[in-house]
């Protein structure tokens, strides 16, 4: 058995148990030749450490507790804030800005919103007070505050409005002004990357995976410098070989070098 059909036959074997193989077949290479592994070998690093990283955030902790914002926004023209359909529109339209309200129509569980007349002519300003899950809070916190999301505001609402309440008609251009929440709460997260127990994983398996790639080279550099093992010669009185079809009664066998595998 040749070691291509040897590994073959060992992938489909583990296949066949369940497990999870990665089986890197190279063409026109030989048993443990090192430049393949060297160039095949980061890419074992990603696969074997990608389940891993996505259990780890799955099993991140959520964080608890819930936050507020407060945000006053200018609307022209001005808003019939005193239509209950108007201000449901609104109201939910801001959560749709925040990310806490979703096109399925519901807000995330234990998010809110709630906007009031904050100026006494007809709805020039409206106040929303927001109740934001600490999970949601670094989303709703950036979209408020960010420079220029006016438009993206009034796009939410005009989107609400479009799905549920379409006799309100067209919704007012907003302008948005500070922000106030509740930041003892909940913390703002504006950074996606690894945590640090995944970049130290990562450190020590790539120091790990270096060292083992550096034994293999020293290993292959020093075997291929040894001197070449010579041919097996054998002699026997009463040898029978029967696999090439042909019998004898003394004789000898060489078996000479082979270059590869």
């Amino acid at each position: 058995m040749s070691f291509l059909e040897a590994n073959n036959k060992t992938e489909a074997a583990l296949v066949a148990k369940g497990y999870e193989t990665r089986y890197a077949y190279g063409l026109d290479t030989c048993h443990c030749q090192q430049d393949y592994i060297a160039e095949d070998f980061p890419n074992t690093l990603v696969w074997a450490w990608a389940k891993w990283k996505k259990k780890t955030d799955a099993n991140t902790p959520s964080q608890a507790g819930y936050s507020s914002l407060t945000n006053t926004v200018s609307f022209s023209p001005s808003v019939d804030y005193n239509d209950a359909t108007t201000a449901l529109a609104y109201d939910k339209g801001y959560g749709r800005f925040l990310g806490i309200y979703s096109t399925d129509k519901v807000y995330v569980t234990g998010t809110s919103v709630t906007g009031y007349q904050s100026s006494r002519r007809s709805a020039q300003s409206i106040t929303f007070v927001s109740q934001v899950n600490c999970d949601s809070f670094s989303v709703a916190y950036n979209a408020a505050t960010a420079g220029g999301n006016s438009a993206a505001l009034q796009a939410a609402i005009q989107a609400v409005i479009n799905a549920e309440y379409p006799v309100v008609g067209t919704a007012s251009s907003p302008s948005l002004s500070g922000v106030t929440s509740d930041s003892s709460q909940c913390a703002v997260h504006s950074d996606d990357g690894l945590s640090g127990a995944t970049i130290a994983g990562v450190v020590v398996g790539s120091v790990v995976g270096a060292l083992l790639l550096g034994g293999l080279i020293w290993y292959g550099t020093v075997s291929s410098k040894a001197a070449p093992t010579p041919g097996i010669s054998s002699t026997s009185n009463a040898l029978k070989v029967t696999a090439s079809g042909f019998s004898g009664t003394s004789g000898s066998v060489h078996v000479g070098d082979r270059s590869c595998c």
